[in-house]
């Protein structure tokens, strides 16, 4: 794996602060930072939907991470940090779909999408 990525859990939904009189996010859980691999998933593809009254499409893609990492939930969120082959990928963000596991596994393999507009 010669890529690199930060996956992140969603802080939680925003809280009122008194001190500032306003509503603030907490701040993302750090779930894992180190090697990836983006790769596209066998049998997913780009859809269509709406979002927010917007066109969108969804694409479905694979994450690769070490075996190692573990605790990785649906609804995380992994962005694409270095890639040595493909300069767009950085700074792309994906929402995990699944982290499935297996045996003999010599990857963890993230079903992800990625929502750009159209």
């Amino acid at each position: 794996m010669v890529d690199a990525c930060v996956i992140r859990r969603p802080g939680g939904p925003s809280v009122f602060d008194p001190v500032l009189g306003d509503y603030v996010d907490p701040d993302d859980e750090v779930v894992y930072e180190g090697r990836c691999e983006v790769q596209i998933a066998d049998g997913l593809s780009t859809r269509e939907t709406e979002v927010g009254g917007t066109e969108a499409a969804l694409s479905r893609v694979t994450v690769k991470v070490p075996t190692s990492v573990v605790g990785i939930r649906r609804g995380d969120l992994v962005e694409i940090t270095a890639c040595r082959n493909d300069a767009d990928l950085i700074g792309t963000e994906f929402r995990v779909l699944e982290s499935p596991a297996k045996s003999w596994a010599t990857a963890r393999r993230l079903h992800v999408e990625r929502m750009s507009a159209t």
